[in-house]
């Protein structure tokens, strides 16, 4: 399993856990909701670093990634 899949569904399980030790389903929803945003920002944001490295095309400023995108670079 690749880290970017484990972030996903710790995030998803904390926010989920979160829901349900407030005994709501409802909140439970709202809560993995939460986590799959928060993970989809943060790895927008790494994409973004990425993007804009590649944009400018300068080895020396190589950004300091793990995970996948660090492979991928």
């Amino acid at each position: 399993m690749s880290r970017r899949f484990l972030e996903l569904l710790l995030l998803v399980a904390a926010g989920a856990a979160i829901g349900w030790v407030a005994d709501k389903a409802a909140l439970s929803f709202v809560g993995a909701l939460v986590g799959c945003g928060i993970w989809a920002v943060r790895d927008g944001l790494r994409a973004q670093r990425v993007l804009r490295w590649l944009n400018k095309a300068d080895v020396s400023r190589m950004p300091e990634l793990g995970g996948f995108w660090g492979e991928v670079l």
